[in-house]
């Protein structure tokens, strides 16, 4: 078999994030994109002495003998990436490391690798990344934080829930000088462990106040989460009669979505009544007491327009002009434009998602 890696073998995955998209934006252009990207990456691997078993459309499947090998392959390849004068789009590879056990063997001719469970595991790592971003696992980072090349750190990403895998796992991720280090949250279910939570026992759980028998809504509001951070923006109704739940199931949300990197904004309105655009403006203040740039970020027209149906942030600037004064509805409509602003404006690094509370009686 040529001296390929067997029994203990470090996997690295790749995949080209976004690839069936930019085929079809691309058509004419992409088999030269993608050509060039097999080129890159196949440069590495030989560099360090990697062995491609696997390659289907975009996704390359490399076995090393070492894991210091798979991780030096996976930087050199993320370099070069990032350095290429891609065009008329950039190529984006998200990676994934995993190490163990899996067997060579000779199918019809062919090398495949047995040990299923090593295998699906580096899938579930490098599905869980976005693209220019390498994970590893637990067991791969041990192998290799004593011995990061120059320039290169290790961040703990935290516990994650992948697919179809029993228990959770840490994620580690490589922060390479020069390279973008700022990703969205992992495309998984971050699990959060608040101190005091070891124990698993139902009544441990119900005392210390962790959610316990709504693994359907989670699984169904984890669905949606993980579409907002894909980009597609989602609405995520709760509702109920009084008692069963709703504000603990919300928190237990927003505490993911927090903990995941993301920022949360909260406006509520009241039975009572009051101002239309009450929850609206809790937003808004919200996003600028966790965002303080967002002053000098935003074009002062858009500023102008939030200030104006926020009276606690009107008066902390009073010194901001205000826009001219236009018909009602031209009002309306601008203030629209510009919440939606903002929201884009906060969404570039990170997904927002906003939790409104709403009486019961008033659904």
């Amino acid at each position: 078999m040529n001296n390929h890696p067997t029994g203990t073998v470090t996997f690295l995955f790749t995949d080209i994030e976004g690839s069936t998209k930019l085929a079809q934006q691309y058509p004419e252009a992409m088999p030269a994109l993608l050509a060039r990207h097999n080129e890159i990456l196949n440069q590495a691997v030989e560099s360090y002495n990697g062995f491609v078993f696997q390659v289907v459309g975009d996704s390359y499947a490399v076995s090393f003998h070492n894991a210091n090998d798979a991780l030096n392959t996976a930087l050199q390849a993320q370099r070069n990436l990032h350095n290429e004068n891609w065009n008329p789009a950039p190529i984006k590879v998200r990676m994934g490391i995993h190490t163990g056990a899996a067997q060579l063997q000779v199918d019809n001719k062919e090398n495949i690798y047995s040990g299923y469970a090593t295998l699906a595991m580096t899938q579930r790592i490098m599905s869980a990344g976005h693209g220019g971003q390498i994970l590893l696992s637990p067991v791969t980072e041990e192998l290799i934080h004593n011995e990061l090349p120059e320039g290169v750190e290790l961040t703990d990403r935290g516990e994650w829930q992948l697919k179809d895998v029993i228990r959770p796992m840490h994620i580690y991720q490589l922060v390479i000088l020069g390279l973008p280090a700022d990703f969205s949250p992992l495309r998984s279910t971050l699990v959060v462990t608040l101190p005091g939570e070891e124990t698993t026992s139902l009544l441990d759980r119900v005392v210390r106040g962790k959610l316990v028998g709504r693994e359907r809504e989670l699984a169904d509001a984890n669905l949606c989460w993980q579409r907002a951070i894909a980009g597609e923006g989602q609405i995520l109704l709760v509702s109920g009669e009084p008692g069963v739940g709703k504000t603990r199931f919300t928190h237990e949300l927003l505490t993911r979505a927090k903990f995941s990197g993301s920022t949360v904004l909260t406006g509520e309105c009241y039975a009572e009544g009051g101002s239309p655009y009450a929850p609206v403006a809790q937003i808004i203040q919200d996003a600028f007491s966790q965002n303080p740039t967002l002053l000098n970020t935003l074009p002062q027209y858009v500023l102008a327009d939030l200030l104006a149906i926020t009276p606690s942030l009107r008066a902390r600037y009073a010194d901001k002009l205000s826009n001219p004064l236009m018909d009602k509805q031209s009002e309306k409509e601008q203030i629209y434009d510009s919440i939606f602003e903002l929201f884009t404006h906060l969404s570039v690094r990170t997904p927002v998602p906003c939790k409104n509370l709403i009486p019961s009686n008033l659904l």
